[in-house]
């Protein structure tokens, strides 16, 4: 998952599967990884992002398998939580911040 936030990115990981199952998700026992981005993934979050602009998605989530973007998650794009846990950040200060200068912009103009 790498997590984005008008066209930055805020953060990514990976979700590795328990032993002997398939699924990356989280309530099905698969676990959290560290995971820069890779020179590959950085170009194709580059690709993407003016789409993603274009379309009003500021804060989304990206899933790819390999090198291969597989889901753009807009509607719940999860991974502050586990981002703030790997890393010790605390990407929902960026989220929050971020919002508050969208309404400052907006009652401005």
């Amino acid at each position: 998952r790498i997590l984005l936030l008008d066209g930055e990115v805020l953060g990514s990981f990976l979700r590795v599967p328990k032993p002997g199952d398939f699924r990356g998700n989280l309530h099905s026992g698969a676990t959290l990884k560290k995971s820069p981005l890779s020179a590959k993934e950085h170009q194709l979050v580059a690709t993407i992002i003016p789409k993603l602009k274009k379309l009003g998605l500021h804060f989304v989530g990206l899933d790819l398998l390999g090198d291969r973007l597989t889901e753009i998650n807009v509607t719940s794009p999860m991974g502050i939580g586990e981002i703030n846990r790997l890393t010790g950040a605390h990407c929902e200060k960026n989220v929050v911040d971020w919002l508050q200068r969208q309404i400052r912009d907006y009652h401005n103009n």
